[in-house]
């Protein structure tokens, strides 16, 4: 993961540096929960359109992707994974 990106995630006031499996599912539900209530939003959003909602949630989702996938290329780089058939 990028020294910057590491950052930022560490500024999230729940975030949690610890390296046991609990910590890292913790970490993980703090990803997740924001496309959690975006569908809880939506029929809401459709009663309220606000095209400036729907342009800051997909600013905060694409900000969010790039954070997963850092994330999870730093778990899966260090340690080697091998799936044979």
């Amino acid at each position: 993961m990028d020294d910057i990106h590491k950052e930022e995630i560490k500024k999230h006031p729940w975030w949690d540096e610890g390296k046991g499996w609990k910590n890292i599912i913790n970490n993980l539900r703090l990803f997740l929960q924001p496309f959690y209530y975006l569908n809880l939003l939506k029929p809401w959003l459709v009663v309220f359109f606000k095209p400036k909602i729907i342009k800051l949630f997909c600013r905060l989702f694409s900000q969010l992707n790039r954070l997963i996938n850092s994330f999870w290329e730093s778990i899966f780089r260090n340690n080697s994974y091998y799936f044979s058939a």
